[in-house]
Formats: structure tokens, sequence, C-alpha cells
């Protein structure tokens, strides 16, 4: 039977006046790990580098700031990825409108509805609602004008 109590044993060996971590650097520590797109290992590679251990459960208040502080320098020199939500749909403009509406009036088409034509049977629309189609709808245009200028001189 030992004569050291059980929470003694915990705390043998820690400095005096040591405080773990709180919850909320821990939270943070993470979010800065994800921020900047790190692995498992290379976060526990800056945390040996800050405080001489790998272990990131067992850092003092301190060691925890200091890691913070290493990610966040870090974090604001790399660029951040874009993120861009994939079900929002940007709608066309009027000046894009007007754009598409000027480069399909430099076209000599067959037909006087040669452009609603070309619409449905390209591109499967009536009418150009998104940026998407505005982006598909101006290459093409634009191949088609360079291809009557090559032709035409």
């Amino acid at each position: 039977m030992s004569l050291i109590s059980e929470k003694e044993s915990k705390t043998k060996g820690k400095a005096a006046g040591y405080r773990p971590k709180t919850s909320a650097q821990n939270k943070k520590i993470w979010a800065l790990k994800s921020e900047l797109y790190l692995s498992e290992d290379l976060l526990r590679d800056v945390v040996e580098s800050v405080t001489k251990q790998r272990s990131i459960s067992r850092l003092s208040c301190e060691q925890a700031g200091a890691v913070i502080t290493r990610l966040q320098r870090h974090s604001r020199r790399r660029a951040r990825k874009p993120r861009s939500a994939k079900n929002v749909t940007f709608m066309a403009t009027p000046k894009q409108r007007a754009m598409i509406d000027t480069m399909a009036g430099k076209i000599r088409w067959k037909y006087p509805d040669g452009f609603q034509r070309f619409l449905k049977a390209r591109f499967d629309m009536t009418a150009i609602k998104t940026n998407t189609d505005i982006t598909r709808v101006r290459k093409a245009l634009d191949n088609i004008i360079r291809y009557q200028k090559k032709c035409a001189g």
C-alpha cells in the first residue's frame, strides 16, 4: 500500500503554479490546425518545437498559449483556400447579358433568330439565367467570332 495518495501522484513532478490548458485553448489549437490544413503529426511537430513535448493533452496554460501564438503567426501568412458554396447559383447580371447581346450582334447568323436557335441547339436553353451559362455561351460566341474573322480575312 502506497503512502502517496492518487491525487498527489498525478501532480507529482509538475512545477508549483502549474495550470493545465483551458478547454478554450484546446479548441483554438485544433481549430487552427484545421484552418492551416495541418495533419495531426505536423501539429504535434509544432507543439514539440515550441514546448519540447509532443503531447497536446499535457500542455500547461502557458505552453498552450505559446503554441496558439505560433500557429496564429503562420495562419496570417498563409493564404486561405476560398470556400465556395456548391448550392449557391449566381444569376447573370444585366451587364453580362448586354455583353452577350453585343457579341451575338457581331455574328452573321443564317437566320434572323439564329442566336436563339444556337442557344437551343448547343446548350438546350431558351434564355441565359446563371453566371455559369454566361461563361459557357461567351466562350462559344468568342470562338464563332474568331472563326468568322478568320474566314473573312
